[in-house]
This record gives structure tokens, sequence and C-alpha cells, in this order.
């Protein structure tokens, strides 16, 4: 079962897409933020505009809407998009653009086709594997962390 998705982890990625309008034309700026996110997960996955909407469970006109209307979507379908954006995003950056594609069609079944057919939870693993998994001959030695000398505050 996949974990929730706060809303403060959505605006979190709503204000990422938001921030690279600064290199962005002038026409870029005026697109609602989640509509900005949909395009990159098209552009990501090298899929089409109906393919991304089934994918996050929306209408394929309905990221139009957004951008014509000025307005972001309802907080159910902002937690979708923002969810697959902020996870492929995190990995596009952490593999490179050439093993992030690599990464995505690997497989039988490849992970581009999983994610297409809406499945981000069973991707799970594979994500926390390339995010926060260490070579195993990479220790952390806490025994260098600085000693933490502030003093601790009683209570009572």
């Amino acid at each position: 079962m996949p974990k929730p998705f706060s809303i403060e982890m959505a605006h979190h990625a709503a204000d990422c897409v938001a921030g690279r309008a600064a290199g962005s034309d002038d026409a870029a700026q005026d697109e609602p933020p989640a509509y900005r996110a949909f395009k990159d997960l098209s552009r990501w996955l090298d899929a089409d505009d109906g393919q991304i909407a089934d994918m996050v469970s929306i209408g394929r006109t309905t990221p139009y809407t957004w951008k014509r209307e000025g307005r972001e979507p309802r907080p159910a379908t902002a937690q979708r998009i923002y969810e697959h954006h902020a996870t492929l995003d995190a990995l596009r950056r952490r593999l490179g653009g050439d093993a992030f594609r690599r990464w995505l069609n690997e497989g039988v079944s490849t992970r581009r086709d999983a994610l297409l057919a809406g499945d981000l939870a069973g991707l799970e693993q594979d994500v926390h594997d390339v995010l926060f998994r260490r070579p195993k001959d990479e220790r952390i030695d806490l025994a260098a962390a600085p000693e933490d000398s502030t003093p601790m505050l009683r209570s009572g």
C-alpha cells in the first residue's frame, strides 16, 4: 500500500515546478505548476498527453482546462500528479538523463509501462534502491560525527 502523500509534499512539488520558471519563457511562467508537471511527465516518459492523463486518472483535455483557466487541479488530482512528478524528477536528477531512460526501459515489463499503467506504488522498492541505498562497502562512521554538546533541557 502506498504511503500517504501529504499536502505539504504536494506544495513542495508545486514550488519545485514553479521554481523552474525563472529560466523559462514568459508564456511558461503563466502556466499553472500542475500543467507544467503534467507536461514534464509526458516528456520524461516519452508519452502522449492521453497516456499521462490515464496514468494519473484524469481526462485527456483536463490539463488544458487548468492552463486555459489558470488554475490548479483538485487536491486529489494534484497529489497524483505531484507524486509522480516528484518521484521521477528525483530519479532523473540522481541517475542523469541517459541512465534514467535506461532505468525506465529495463525489464520484460518495463518500469515505464508500469508507470503508464498507473502503478507507481509497484515500483516503490526499485525507486528506494536508486534513491536511498548505499553500496555495501560504503559505511557511515557515526564515531566521526561531531559531539553534540547542546545542554538538555529538563521539564518539570
